[in-house]
């Protein structure tokens, strides 16, 4: 560090950090350099001045004083020289003078104490003309000579000594009288230079410390606008403040709604979002991947990406990463399958498979062209089941269609044979063989039954009808006889014979099925009771409409009370191994089709009482809508 630099940081604490401060000491600094240099030069002139009027003045008196002594000498008055001694001293820049002969002897001398006579050269002054005077090293006057003379004759010599007090005084006079105008100028220039700073310094002052409040709050806003305090270029700074905070506001606002809309849908999104930095940890989870584990958003950060998604999940995952941040690329369409925990049959928890689709995307910065990785994360297990379903329900329908086909098939030789036992009945058979005749054609004749049932699932109308709702519900429980016999299910009916709907029968008949199946499978496999009723009845929520209200009750396990609001959803499904999860949703198609209303009651095992599950649906007198019979095709 140079010496100047030193010197300036030694003494800057001296320097004042106001603008009203350093206004006013440049403007003294300022002042007193011009007082220096006035000095300075006025000294320089005086100096000047003073030499060659010390010197003027010795030269007068030197050739005054040689005119009188010639003149006292000439006449022989030797007594007289004391007056031209006194003469000179009476002037007070002659500090002293004496008079020599023309061989340099002393004749009379009168000067102050401590006075010492300069030799001069007595030669040089008898041949000149006029006085001379002799200069010191100092360049001042020494001292000044003149040679007594009278015509032509030389009666000796005056030497005198000058004196720069009297112009002393008058420097030291001027030199007063400039100081003190100097002083009046320097007040009243600092005067002003305080009326000109605080006009500066006051918005200026303002302006600090609006901004200082700014900074300790961004909130407050008490302090603006500021106010306009001059009509200069101040004044335009403090406009130019104001609109810049009222950007700045702006800015802020629409930064916070930005920041508040994507904290939005980080938090509600369906889809999980995740970041991670280059060393594979996370940044940042929204809560709908944090629910995914269970945990708190917070627990997540700094987490590595395997301890997030443990297993294999977790290092596909991570190489996903490692790709995004070797090559700069997105990872597209990584699928991803893990355990997620979720509430059981019991109300305990069951882990079931997740699949996720995974979308890794680079995030870079001015300064990083991959800052961060960014991780889109998909739920993909509903359309994993939807797959699964659909591949089912195919497989359901091609069986259907292959049961109708074998059932029309069977109709050619069921005929055929009806009419051979028909013509053997004709015959003249012993009772025994008609007997046996007749039981041929019971059980031909049910094999007909079923058939016919078969077809009616498969081939249904195209358009509405009324149609008796104990038959629909008959023909559906016929096709589960071996079932219930089997599992020594009870059945018990009790039918209004009068009950008919004008509906599509074949999705009436599916609605059936589904709800008798659930309840058979309920009881599995000890058996039990079901209960179905069919009666005219009214709306409990509008007892003027009129309809038919159709219940089925049966005595299995029930359905826990967290699955229940769950069992009309696509593909949920308790029944893992052989359910779609899509015969309750269907019902409730066809239920809404028909604008009916359904109600479920169960109750599981330790719960009090027994165990079972009722199904109340209610269908309105009209059936289905007039404006629908005409456009609905099955």
């Amino acid at each position: 560090m140079s010496s100047e630099k030193r010197f300036t940081s030694r003494f800057r604490w001296l320097w004042p950090r106001s603008v009203r401060g350093q206004l006013v000491a440049g403007l003294v600094m300022l002042e007193l350099i011009v007082l220096g240099v006035f000095v300075m030069l006025l000294l320089r002139a005086e100096r000047s001045e003073l030499l060659v009027r010390t010197g003027r003045r010795a030269l007068y008196e030197a050739s005054l004083s040689a005119a009188e002594g010639a003149a006292a000498l000439h006449d022989g008055d030797s007594a007289a020289l004391a007056g031209v001694l006194a003469g000179a001293r009476h002037d007070p820049g002659v500090k002293g003078i004496e008079i020599l002969d023309p061989n340099g002897k002393l004749l009379a001398m009168s000067a102050e104490e401590n006075v010492t006579f300069p030799a001069l050269s007595l030669a040089q002054a008898a041949t000149s003309q006029q006085s001379l005077l002799s200069i010191n090293k100092h360049g001042q006057a020494n001292a000044a000579i003149a040679a007594m003379r009278m015509h032509g004759v030389i009666y000796g010599y005056v030497i005198v000594l000058p004196s720069v007090k009297p112009d002393l005084q008058e420097l030291h006079q001027t030199l007063r009288i400039t100081l003190f105008a100097a002083i009046i100028a320097l007040a009243g220039c600092t005067w002003l230079a305080g009326l000109l700073a605080n006009n500066i310094a006051r918005p200026l002052a303002l302006l600090l410390k609006s901004t200082r409040q700014l900074i300790r709050n961004p909130e407050d806003k008490t302090a603006l606008p500021l106010a306009m305090q001059a009509d200069n270029e101040v004044g335009e700074l403090t406009q130019a403040f104001n609109r810049l905070i009222l950007t700045i506001q702006e800015q802020r606002a629409q930064s916070r709604e930005t920041l508040a809309l994507l904290d939005s849908i980080l938090a509600n999104a369906p889809i999980g979002f995740a970041f991670f930095d280059r060393r594979h940890r996370v940044v940042r989870v929204n809560t709908f991947l944090a629910k995914m584990n269970g945990l708190a958003v917070s627990r997540y950060t700094g987490k590595l990406v395997t301890e997030v998604f443990p297993g294999l999940p977790g290092k596909r995952l991570d190489l996903g990463l490692e790709r995004v941040l070797e090559g700069g690329e997105p990872v597209r369409d990584l699928e991803l399958e893990m355990d997620a925990s979720e509430p059981g049959n019991s109300g305990t928890t069951a882990s079931h498979r997740k699949t996720w689709i995974v979308n890794l995307y680079p995030i870079g910065t001015e300064d990083e062209p991959i800052r961060w990785v960014g991780a889109v994360l998909v739920d993909a297990t509903g359309r994993k089941q939807s797959e699964e379903a659909l591949r089912k329900t195919e497989k359901l329908a091609a069986t259907g269609r292959l049961a109708a086909s074998i059932a029309h098939e069977i109709n050619n030789p069921l005929e055929a044979v009806t009419n051979l036992l028909y013509l053997i009945q004709q015959a003249d058979l012993d009772a025994e063989s008609a007997q046996y005749v007749e039981m041929a054609q019971h059980e031909l004749g049910r094999v007909s039954e079923i058939t016919q049932q078969t077809l009616r699932f498969y081939r249904q109308s195209t358009l509405p009808s009324a149609a008796k709702l104990g038959e629909l519900m008959d023909s559906v429980l016929a096709l589960h006889q071996g079932r219930l016999i089997a599992m020594q299910i009870k059945v018990m009916r009790e039918y209004d014979t009068d009950a008919s709907l004008f509906c599509f029968s074949g999705e009436i008949r599916q609605l059936f099925t589904n709800l008798i199946s659930n309840a058979v499978d309920s009881m599995m496999p000890n058996g039990g009771q079901l209960m179905i009723r069919i009666r005219k009845a009214h709306e409990v929520k509008a007892p003027e409409q009129e309809g038919v209200l159709v219940t089925i009750a049966d005595t299995g396990c029930g359905v826990p009370s967290e699955t229940l609001p769950h069992i009309f959803e696509p593909f949920y499904t308790t029944k893992e191994a052989t359910g779609t999860g899509l015969g309750l949703w269907v019902s409730a198609q066809i239920l809404r089709k028909h604008q009916a209303r359904i109600a479920v009651r169960s109750r599981v095992t330790g719960q009090g009482g027994g165990t079972g599950t009722v199904f109340r649906v209610f269908f309105p007198a009209n059936g289905v809508p007039a404006e629908t019979a005409s456009e609905v095709v099955i």
